[in-house]
């Protein structure tokens, strides 16, 4: 569509030359356009698993319509270069296959695929944040309710008393404690600092391991990973806000904003909505 209504106001390629002659012209260029967009649309879909899917992330969006736009390009150019070439030729226009053609819709799809990108990319960020904006909406009514309606913490799975969690460093640096003392976890180079209550006030510590050994260590709790640098206590979530970069969490006891990434985002969301040991 855009690189039709290109066509029609600039009227490129000598177009101009052709009176009355360059609106059927400009409508087989609308054809030619209109076959490649959706043979692409149908192999981005079938061929390369790639289907219109902006709830997989931004980056996907984009990543997915560069592909989409390459593709297309590789369709239109060879095809439109043959109808110039074939139908869009008098004695003043010479539209005949050669490298100087090629470049020339080379230029103008290149630039034409650089508006279309910019343009669905600020539609899918709109869509996007307009949905995560009334996802977080949603649950922190949830949440409000929820607290409003229970005066104390879940109490252990199997309704004995809360068992506790060693998390151990490569060195002799350890913490113990229960897993509903355990605020938010976060890594800090070759180290994990863990924040924590102890006697009502919020402590930290820091030992020196790897996220992936603090998640092993979560195995069997409430705790869970949110990020690919935080590990949370969902029981401790008070509020959920919705940025640009995705869902930010609140917590008790800590003013930090914990981030979640968009491949925690669903976990996050039903353990929130479900909440269990």
């Amino acid at each position: 569509m855009l690189s039709t209504m290109f066509f029609i106001i600039f009227f490129p390629f000598g177009l101009e030359h052709f009176g009355w002659m360059r609106w059927p012209l400009l409508a087989g260029i609308g054809v030619i356009v209109t076959f490649c967009c959706v043979t692409s649309e149908i192999v981005m879909r079938y061929v390369f698993h790639m289907p219109q899917a902006p709830e997989r992330g931004m980056r996907y969006m984009v990543r997915r319509n560069i592909f989409f736009g390459l593709l297309n390009m590789f369709l239109v150019v060879p095809l439109l270069a043959f109808y110039l070439s074939r139908f869009v030729n008098n004695d003043i226009v010479d539209n005949h296959i050669s490298w100087s053609l090629i470049v020339k819709l080379l230029l103008v799809f290149s630039g034409v695929s650089l508006m279309m990108s910019l343009y669905w990319k600020n539609v899918y960020w709109k869509r996007l944040y307009a949905k995560e904006l009334a996802e977080a909406w949603r649950i922190n009514g949830m949440l409000e309710e929820r607290q409003r309606t229970m005066s104390a913490p879940p109490a252990a799975c199997d309704g004995q008393d809360e068992q506790t969690v060693t998390f151990s460093g490569s060195t002799k640096e350890s913490v113990t404690l229960r897993p509903s003392e355990f605020l938010f976890a976060v890594s800090e180079g070759n180290y994990v600092h863990i924040h924590y209550m102890r006697d009502g006030d919020v402590a930290s510590a820091m030992i020196r391991t790897r996220m992936k050994e603090m998640e092993e260590s979560c195995e069997g709790t409430p705790l869970m990973r949110c990020h690919r640098a935080y590990i949370i206590n969902p029981q401790h979530i008070v509020r959920v806000v919705s940025r640009s970069s995705g869902f930010m969490l609140k917590l008790k006891h800590t003013e930090t904003m914990v981030p979640v990434s968009r491949t925690y985002t669903t976990s996050i969301r039903e353990r929130l909505e479900n909440p269990s040991c």
